[in-house]
């Protein structure tokens, strides 16, 4: 990753105002540069190790494009199998997700492409639409969204493996985390469970 150096010289800043001046009222600094530094951390081991999808986790799209291309320049593409990827929708229900997923695809394969790794598999390790937190899908549109991803990850190139996140669905997790799962905490089917068998020519009788 890029290293910030400092200045070589700097004026001194001064202030009338006593630092604490400058936070917003609840605001607890020391605590914000403790997780800041323990990000940074987990971002500099990611970093290190060449994983794209750590990284992908924790950057925005556009930083997260300029570090997987300086990876991809320091040849770590030929010590991996495959590259794995997080295909989630990034938008909700009412929107084009299919088209987001694909856009972010498409970003993917143009920088292996770039670099003579587009004959890598890719593996979508991780993906499905979360039923709670923002941009929640109703259970209905999960289901069909999780089918349709899974159809769209079959026609394109280079994709050999598509794991859905998650099996059972976890009430307690905060945020979208709690929303994803083809059960629910009983083991009841979600509505994605009938789907991902239907798309996939699976019969389960009795529960779908």
């Amino acid at each position: 990753m890029p290293s910030y150096q400092p200045a070589a010289a700097a004026a001194p800043v001064t202030s009338a105002q006593p630092a604490g001046n400058y936070f917003p009222a609840g605001f607890d600094p020391e605590s914000f540069a403790q997780g800041a530094k323990s990000n940074f951390m987990r971002l500099q081991e990611a970093n290190d190790r060449g994983d794209l999808s750590s990284l992908r986790d924790m950057m925005t799209p556009n930083l997260y494009r300029e570090v997987e291309a300086q990876i991809r320049e320091r040849g770590a593409a030929t010590h991996v199998d495959a590259i794995g990827i997080h295909p989630y929708p990034g938008v909700g229900p009412n929107e084009d997700y299919l088209g987001d997923v694909r856009v972010y695809l498409g970003k993917i394969q143009n920088v292996m492409d770039r670099y003579g790794d587009g004959a890598r598999p890719l593996w979508a390790t991780e993906f499905g639409a979360s039923t709670s937190g923002d941009r929640a899908f109703s259970p209905e549109a999960a289901g069909e969204a999780v089918s349709e991803l899974y159809e769209m990850f079959r026609r394109i190139r280079g994709i050999q493996l598509a794991v859905v996140h998650r099996f059972v669905e976890d009430p307690s997790l905060p945020g979208r985390e709690g929303g994803f799962g083809v059960l629910s905490p009983n083991l009841n089917p979600k509505p994605a469970f009938c789907a991902l068998n239907q798309v996939r020519g699976v019969s389960v009788p009795g529960v779908c």
